[in-house]
């Protein structure tokens, strides 16, 4: 969940392959994201920087990390070792921890 001003907007994975965002203000649904090939989100992180700029990072099993920016349907694609278990930014929004299932 990430808050901007008056509004809190609510980010969910399901179905391993797709995530929506919703408003509390009016209960919309302000996105919709999927991955294809065989791709399964395992972990989802958020955050709102000046200006209203949203960036969504989401960790799946083969290692990506997808990163978005203002709702791009072409995210940028990290790809680490390992599946990602858990994504989390530092409240500095300095960096960006990942935690793997790699030996």
């Amino acid at each position: 969940m990430v808050e901007k001003e008056d509004e809190r907007l609510t980010f969910i994975c399901f179905n391993e392959c797709y995530s929506m965002g919703f408003s509390s203000e009016n209960h919309d649904v302000i996105d919709h994201f999927m991955v294809y090939n065989g791709e399964r989100f395992t972990a989802l992180e958020s955050a709102i920087l000046e200006e209203d700029q949203i960036i969504l990072f989401y960790g799946t099993q083969s290692g990506n990390i997808l990163i978005r920016e203002n709702w791009s349907e072409e995210p940028l694609v990290v790809q680490i070792e390992g599946e990602i278990a858990s994504l989390k930014l530092a409240h500095s929004l300095a960096f960006l921890v990942a935690v793997t299932t790699s030996n």
